[in-house]
């Protein structure tokens, strides 16, 4: 009786590594959403925190505040039409009775 060897995997080792291989994808992919919805959330920030510092300059300079969001100095805010919410691309919000700037993006309503 002699033994053939044999060589290859079995059905059992590739469904495993197969299976590991899924897990390992979707808790990748879980961790990649969850990181670029985060960065959306802090270019909203950041974007607000700069709209809202340039009218406090405008209307330290002028003593009122701006008409529009497109009056702002563009030192300060370069270019007013690439600002809006990174997450919906919903442009912010400006009440210029009050001279204040939002996001109507629903998550990002309360920044």
């Amino acid at each position: 009786m002699s033994e053939e060897k044999k060589n290859g995997f079995t059905l059992i080792e590739l469904i495993v590594t197969i299976t590991i291989v899924a897990i390992l994808t979707s808790i990748t992919v879980a961790v990649y959403l969850q990181v670029t919805e985060r960065a959306k959330n802090v270019t909203c920030q950041s974007n607000l925190r700069i709209l809202r510092s340039a009218i406090v300059v405008y209307r330290s300079a002028n003593m009122k505040n701006p008409p529009s969001l497109n009056d702002l100095d563009p030192s300060f805010v370069q270019d007013i039409t690439g600002l809006s919410c990174p997450a919906s691309g919903i442009p912010y919000a400006y009440n210029p009775e009050t001279g204040k700037v939002k996001c109507e993006y629903p998550p990002h309503a309360d920044y």
